[in-house]
Order: C-alpha cells, then structure tokens, then sequence
C-alpha cells in the first residue's frame, strides 16, 4: 500500500519566488528578514537584493532598489512614529513610505553607530520603545524619537579661485560679492 502525504496534509503553503520574474515583483530568493508594520503592509529584506515591500491589499512586491545604501537587509523595525528602521550592511536606515513618497535618513559609523555592517536578525523594539540593533563591532541601542535630523545648510563660500593652478581674482570686491548662479 503506496500513501500520498498530499491526501493526509494538504499542500496549504504558497511559495513566493523569484524565477515567477516580473510577476511578483522580486528580484532574490535570499530572504535575511521578514517584516508585518502597524499597518498591514508586509517588508522583506533581501541579501543583496535590497528591500522590498508589499502593501496589504496587494500580491506583487515594490521594490525599494537604489534608496537605500545597502542591498543586505538584515533586520526591520518600527517605532512609535511609525518610522522603519532598517539595519544593511552599510549603516542603518530610518525609511518612511507614503504612497510613492519615500524618505530616507542614513547613519553611519561616523553617527556614532557600531559599525556600518550589521547581523542577520540581530534587531529588537523593547517596551519602552527603544530599538537595538547588533552588528560586527557590538551593539547600538536608541530611543528613535530622541534621534533629530540635522537639516541645516551652511552657506558656501569661495575663498580662493584658481585656474589651472593660478589664482584668479575676482573683478568684486568684499563690499560687492560676486553672486554664483
């Protein structure tokens, strides 16, 4: 007597791959980390095929490719404000996505971080809201609402002008700046 296991457990799981090419949207197999956000929508980190998102009421992924720094994605989080955090193998990520509108801050071991490579499922949101993420050099932790964004633009200004290694003066004077355009 030959059983069939598909008559005693039915076959009930789907498979997402990338060989269904443009279908689905997905570029990898290699998924490093899956990720379900406040509202529903579904994220996936990829090795080396970056981060992709598939919102709830849709089958096929959108790929976030080029507005990230790192196409490793170890690790996804949320916080309070509704803010990703995503942890790549070059530094960490705060994204949000409205509509086609994305927004993207990077840090960098320069921030303060770790380092810019991080570890495979090594991230986590606490009760009080503080997200760790561990990495090759140790471990980060932080109260995202306490991270502010430095948008001020310092003004630019010429010191000095050469051309082909001369110095040019301009025809202005200190009272009278020259105005670029």
């Amino acid at each position: 007597l030959v059983s069939d296991i598909r008559s005693h457990f039915p076959l009930v799981f789907q498979r997402v791959s990338a060989f269904e090419g443009e279908a689905n949207g997905m570029i990898t197999d290699n998924v490093n980390t899956i990720f379900s956000d406040a509202e529903g929508h579904f994220w996936m980190g990829t090795a080396g095929g970056g981060l992709f998102w598939k919102h709830a009421d849709s089958d096929s992924f959108r790929s976030l490719d080029g507005r990230l720094p790192g196409t490793n994605i170890y690790d996804i989080q949320q916080d309070r404000e509704g803010f990703l955090w995503v942890s790549t193998n070059r530094g960490l990520t705060r994204l949000q996505v409205s509509g086609v509108d994305v927004e993207v801050n990077n840090f960098l071991e320069d921030n303060g971080l770790q380092g810019n490579i991080f570890n495979k499922g090594a991230g986590f949101k606490d009760e009080n809201g503080n997200l760790f993420f561990g990495g090759n050099n140790g471990l980060n932790y932080f109260d995202p609402e306490s991270v502010r964004l430095d948008d001020y633009s310092p003004p630019v200004v010429i010191t000095e002008l050469k051309v082909m290694n001369e110095e040019v003066v301009p025809l202005t004077s200190l009272d009278d700046p020259l105005v670029l355009t």
